[in-house]
């Protein structure tokens, strides 16, 4: 989404209101310091909030409150995250200081380095004393450069939360839990665990999240290792961004504790393009399926695609009443949950990992507070299948038949199912993982093949395979069936990785034991079934392959 070019700064500045209320006036600190130009300084407050500046001499006033234990950051012209401000390091000891004491000073000169800027303040003033993080000799922290992407998941600097499955933990928004030098809210792994928060189901803090669906059945099927290379992939995706409902990034703030807000909106620079003012983007499951349907984001309420009242867990909840939408369903009415749903109008050249986004959030009519966020990398592909073993006989998708119409199509397609029989429904299915979308920052290729993963079935349209039908799986394929997520029964172990035909995964599956948990029965006529791909942590954050399978 879009943030911070210093054309525009100062109309987003006046959106990203200041921390502090009137009353909290007389506490107000002054923190100043010289920028390099080209740059704003984003400050992040430990609770998440968030206040943007121009760059060059500047002043930033806040509340003591707020200013303590804030950290401060530099967004390039283009609105793109440019790193973490280190305020002052040991270089013997590899410590640095990267929070403000709640206190006035000087920063002094601040100057870009790779992927972070250093300071060179005079006074200890304004710098906590007491919070540290690692940093190099040269003063780099381990996520500078990198969107919080650690090099290594393996040593001292790796922790693992101890929150519960599925949810998310009691950190706050704008804290280092992993002290790697960028506060939640802008990390793409918070716990630096080598699991990006899409696909984490361990994150210490309710931060702004974004996800994705991807959902093609298998004559569309879009994945790296089923008959496409990079540039013909991207075009496919292309496609699907800006003509259909079978994609869609998602944004979401848990908002308890942030004074009740009444709406939400979304808010970028003009040159982060997916999200810019003159951009149009479809909300998911509106119906709106093609360019001439959509809206630009600033056609939406209050700046971009915005909630007048922010209702339950599902995509796009904003009616009065829950209601079900395609791909989730509006759940948990609360106002305590903003998500929104929304299909890009552009190519994935314009839609770019760790580029940055504030959510303004407003009560009766004001701006309360303001949370800055970054998009995380999302689903690219979907898993496909690789062969099918039938009765001891192995088949191989031939997916360069995927337009053929007729017996002679791709095997799985309703013109040419794959066959099981009355007696014998099991299958042995082997495939690819889907792809995410690379970070370049992170030294990252266009496409990294996902892991960590959850996989199962549905046959028909949301009817469950349950875990009982699933046996023999892959290595890191572990049965761990849960009431959240009895459709992916399956957790993969492995981590993300580079491309490789050679990293699939299988398991074998009784149909007829699906069929028993309450599925569609499979007889003489094609029946879709369904492989899916699931994050751990959400389960409306998911790929998957529609395929088809009857019975003679």
């Amino acid at each position: 989404m879009r943030f911070f070019r210093i054309a525009v700064v100062a109309g987003l500045v006046s959106a990203l209101a200041p921390f502090a209320s009137p009353a909290e006036a007389a506490g107000t600190v002054t923190v100043t310091g010289s920028a390099p130009q080209g740059y704003s300084i984003l400050m992040v407050g430990k609770s998440g909030n968030s206040k943007a500046i121009k760059g060059g001499s500047f002043k930033l006033k806040v509340s003591g409150t707020d200013a303590k234990s804030a950290s401060l950051h530099l967004v390039s012209s283009t609105g793109k995250y440019a790193g973490p401000i280190v305020l002052k390091f040991d270089k013997k000891k590899k410590t640095g200081n990267t929070l403000l004491s709640g206190k006035s000073g000087s920063l002094g000169k601040i100057a870009m380095k790779t992927g972070y800027a250093v300071a060179a303040a005079k006074s200890v003033a304004a710098i906590s004393t007491t919070a540290k993080i690692p940093v190099t000799t040269a003063g780099k922290p381990g996520g500078a450069g990198r969107l919080g992407l650690p090099s290594s998941t393996s040593g001292a600097g790796v922790k693992v939360f101890g929150v519960w499955k599925t949810g998310d933990g009691n950190e706050p928004k704008g804290a280092d839990s992993d002290k790697d030098g960028l506060p939640n809210t802008l990390d793409l792994d918070d716990d630096n665990d080598g699991k990006i928060d899409l696909v984490d189901d361990s994150n210490p803090s309710k931060a702004v999240t974004t996800g994705s669906l991807l959902f093609l059945d298998i004559s569309k099927t879009i994945n790296l290792h089923a008959g496409l290379d990079e540039a013909s992939m991207q075009a496919a995706l292309d496609a699907v961004f800006r003509s259909n409902n079978n994609f869609w990034i998602g944004i979401n703030l848990n908002t308890a504790g942030e004074d009740n807000p009444d709406g939400i909106h979304i808010s970028c620079a003009a040159d982060v393009k997916w999200c810019a003012p003159g951009t149009p983007a479809t909300l998911f499951g509106s119906g709106n399926m093609n360019g001439s349907a959509a809206q630009k984001w600033s056609d939406k309420t209050a700046d971009g695609f915005g909630l007048a009242i922010p209702r339950g867990d599902g995509p796009n909840c904003d009616d009065s009443a829950v209601r079900s939408m395609p791909g989730g369903a509006c759940t948990n009415a609360s106002t305590t949950n903003f998500n929104r749903q929304f299909i890009p109008q552009l190519g994935g050249a314009d839609v770019q990992p760790g580029s940055l986004f504030t959510l303004i959030l407003t009560k009766g009519g004001a701006v309360s507070r303001s949370v800055a966020g970054t998009l995380s990398p999302y689903f690219a592909s979907i898993p496909a299948l690789k062969e099918v073993e039938v009765a001891g006989q192995v088949k191989v998708i031939d997916y360069s038949k995927k337009s053929v119409v007729g017996p002679a199509a791709t095997l799985g397609t309703r013109d040419n199912p794959i066959t099981v029989t009355q007696a014998n429904k099991t299958l042995k299915l082997t495939f690819w993982r889907p792809q995410r979308s690379g970070v370049s920052d992170a030294g990252e290729g266009k496409y990294v093949d996902m892991g960590g993963l959850r996989y199962g079935l549905y046959i028909d349209v949301n009817k469950v395979c349950d875990a009982g039908a699933f046996t023999a799986p892959s290595a890191t394929l572990t049965s761990s069936p849960s009431a959240e997520q009895a459709h992916v029964p399956l957790v993969d172990s492995a981590k993300d990785a580079a491309p490789s035909a050679a990293n699939t995964l299988s398991f074998t599956v009784d149909l007829a034991k699906c069929e028993g948990g309450g599925a569609a029965s499979i007889g003489n006529s094609p029946q879709m079934v369904t492989l899916i791909a699931s994050s751990p942590a959400k389960f409306d954050i998911r790929a998957y392959q529609d395929f088809f399978v009857k019975a003679n």
